[in-house]
């Protein structure tokens, strides 16, 4: 069902613009850093009557948030839309979102494989176009247009949007970084602090610095918990482990990601969270990346 805003100006309603909430598709692209998608709207004014004032709306924005949870709504992007529309007119918006994959990635995370559900506070400028001498017209002064309105979009839609994007092609890389970190987590999170710094600088320093503080890292998460490889596990000796390769070690990682999806197929769906589905395939994707198929 539509959701709609009225469009209200010297205490008379003159409009509204209407929300779709099914559309057949989002139009949306990729940028350098991000991407930009259209929000499905349009704007529909009363016509011209005589030489009554007509109405006009410009400056059209949206501010989009979203429910991280039922009591936290955080703020993911905003759309705008600097057009002119008059009355006498159904114009579709040109309401445009610009922001960086990390929005679109915050939101796949909070919407957890359901369908997607935006807010939008909606502000905007009203005025009227007086006639004037010579078919001219004037504006008065802008008048504030607003109202709330919470999306709810076909998810079939909104996957396809991501992958026309190629966004479902990009795994995401999700460092957690809780802001009161339990104490006796503190040199984790430091190591994992440091391993990001790493990877942002770049270059054969920066990926050698990262390797050796995420290293850093598990030797403290060691200490902390020590690994229960369970039964049939055996650890081998130090001379073994210090005569593989590289490339053995990897496949070691790629044989114990195949033992922890062996589970998937013999265990009931709720024993698997989104974030168990987000290491596998981080994990299988970085293996894949590294092999070079």
């Amino acid at each position: 069902m539509p959701q709609s805003i009225e469009v209200t100006m010297s205490m008379q309603q003159v409009g509204e613009i209407v929300f779709d909430e099914s559309p057949s598709q989002f139009i949306g692209a990729r940028t350098a850093s991000g991407f930009r998608l259209n929000i499905p709207a349009n704007i529909k004014l009363r016509p011209n009557t005589g030489e009554a004032p007509l109405p006009m709306v410009t400056n059209i924005s949206a501010v989009i948030s979203l429910n991280k949870d039922p009591q936290t709504e955080v703020q993911v992007g905003i759309a705008e839309d600097p057009a002119w529309y008059f009355g006498g007119g159904n114009s579709q918006l040109n309401l445009i979102w610009v922001d960086t994959m990390s929005a679109l990635a915050y939101i796949e995370k909070c919407r957890d494989g359901q369908r997607p559900l935006l807010k939008l506070e909606l502000r905007a400028e009203g005025c009227w176009l007086l006639q004037h001498q010579n078919q001219v017209r004037i504006r008065t002064a802008p008048q504030f247009i607003g109202g709330k309105v919470t999306l709810t979009y076909p998810k079939e839609v909104w996957i396809k949007m991501l992958r026309d994007m190629k966004f479902s092609e990009n795994v995401l890389l999700e460092i957690p970084f809780p802001s009161t970190p339990p104490t006796q987590w503190d040199k984790v999170w430091n190591a994992l602090v440091e391993a990001r710094s790493a990877l942002e600088q770049g270059g054969a320093t920066g990926w050698k610095s990262c390797v050796s503080a995420v290293r850093l890292a598990l030797e403290e998460w060691r200490a902390i918990e020590k690994e229960e490889m369970g039964p049939g596990s055996t650890t081998p000796s130090m001379n073994d482990l210090r005569s593989r390769s590289k490339q053995q070690r990897y496949d070691n990682l790629r044989w114990h990601l195949i033992q922890c999806a062996h589970l998937g197929p013999h265990s009931c769906a709720e024993d698997w969270s989104r974030d168990d589905a987000m290491v596998l395939l981080a994990t299988l994707s970085a293996l894949l990346a590294v092999r070079k198929p």
